[in-house]
């Protein structure tokens, strides 16, 4: 067998592995710049989307992170990825943010002795049938937290279906309440 000189030691699957492990972490790096312009924007209560798709906040602050990342730009160009900047992937990584947010509070509020939920049906201006739940807590310092934790459509109003959907809500959280 000859061996030419461009030819390595190695073999190919450890090139290729290689090459795979940058690729992921590159992509990785370039998903956490996209999850972080998310947070950015709900952490300021700003609007994510626009009349126009490309006018949007979240559009228009992941082009400007792409001047100073030329990954994040090659990946925005590229028709393979246009799929993490829909609305529906959008909406589901918002939903991670605010499902992270949740378990860290509630992870807070265990350490606490003390705590109360507050649920308070409302009307929605389409007359829709909402609870509202709240949390209650105080710290170790003494000093009183109220959280919002979210609105939620109820079919009813009575007591058995409030208290499945409190019920309903902490289950994820593995956050007992009795």
């Amino acid at each position: 067998m000859v061996c030419l000189p461009y030819m390595s030691s190695r073999n190919i699957s450890q090139l290729v592995s290689k090459k795979n492990q940058e690729e992921q972490h590159a992509h990785r790096e370039n998903l956490l710049q996209v999850f972080g312009t998310l947070r950015f924007l709900a952490q300021q209560g700003l609007a994510t989307r626009g009349h126009v798709n490309d006018t949007s906040n979240y559009r228009q602050l992941l082009n400007l992170r792409a001047t100073d990342s030329p990954g994040l730009a090659s990946w925005l160009k590229s028709e393979k990825y246009n799929k993490w900047l829909s609305h529906q992937m959008e909406a589901e990584m918002l939903e991670l943010l605010s499902h992270s947010v949740l378990c860290q509070l509630l992870d807070d509020i265990r350490q606490h002795e003390y705590f109360s939920l507050i649920a308070n049906k409302t009307i929605d201006i389409s007359l829709i049938e909402q609870l509202s739940l709240c949390i209650r807590h105080v710290d170790t310092c003494f000093e009183i937290h109220d959280d919002f934790l979210g609105l939620y459509a109820i079919p009813k109003t009575d007591a058995a279906t409030v208290a499945s959907v409190v019920k309903d809500f902490f289950m994820p959280f593995q956050f007992t309440v009795s």
